[in-house]
């Protein structure tokens, strides 16, 4: 957010007139954390427990201030989506 805060002030324009969204890949799962993402995809990454990737989405995302925010999650596990949507609610609605 800082590259396009100062790429506004350089044009004049204000930053809050653009919409900002950020696409994560969120990996589910009660024993993965942020360290096992590979590297190359870990600045748009998120992984833990659907509690942990809902905080780690806030700080990481929204707190930083983007707009909103578009979540892969690859899993095949049943309910996970729904978990992950959630707890993500309950840390949004806090």
């Amino acid at each position: 957010m800082d590259a396009i805060r100062r790429s506004c002030d350089e044009v004049g324009r204000d930053p809050a007139t653009l919409e900002t969204t950020m696409l994560l890949t969120a990996l589910a799962g009660e024993n993965l954390t942020a360290d096992q993402i590979p590297a190359q995809i870990a600045q748009r990454a998120v992984a833990g427990s659907p509690e942990s990737i809902a905080e780690q989405i806030k700080s990481k995302v929204l707190d930083a201030g983007v707009g909103g925010v578009t979540i892969n999650i690859p899993s095949s596990t049943p309910g996970v989506i729904t978990k992950v949507g959630a707890a993500l609610r309950a840390v949004l609605d806090a």
